[in-house]
């Protein structure tokens, strides 16, 4: 079944974010560590209304499901260190092929920050993470995509 997702107007709304019209919100998540994905998508559905989740243990998944046309991500959160293709790889990638993809690079180490920003990260995230750091993450995507 080919999915397509249509980006419409999204809003900021009574502390949490949605998007007019009933159609969700697409965030991939990109991590090793399936601990981490599964907090991340906790931290991202709690602040998010009508957000689809998508989890991938590694780049090349993610840039396998976001290559099939009419698949679109509003958001990516990628660890910075993955087997195969890193991070900053999938980050290149991703705004090439969908500009409008608001990029989140995540590490344990603050040593990225630069680079992340080099490969066209608009954000980039230290873990171990909170509720609020991804709140604000998100706000910030919804009002750069206005």
């Amino acid at each position: 079944m080919k999915l397509v997702f249509f980006v419409l107007h999204n809003i900021y709304k009574k502390g949490k974010l949605w998007k007019k019209g009933g159609i969700c919100l697409i965030a991939l998540i990109v991590d090793k560590d399936m601990d981490s994905r599964i907090r991340l998508k906790h931290l991202i559905q709690e602040n998010a209304e009508e957000c689809c989740v998508l989890e991938f243990p590694g780049g090349r998944q993610a840039m396998d499901y976001v290559s099939v046309p009419g698949r679109e991500a509003d958001f990516l959160f990628t660890e910075v260190e993955l087997k195969g293709m890193s991070g900053f790889t999938l980050c290149r990638n991703m705004k090439k092929l969908q500009n409008q993809c608001y990029l989140t690079l995540m590490s344990k180490k603050d040593d990225y920050a630069y680079e992340a920003w080099l490969y066209g990260a608009d954000n980039y995230l230290i873990k171990p993470f909170d509720g609020n750091r991804i709140k604000a993450i998100l706000k910030d995507a919804l009002r750069k995509k206005r």
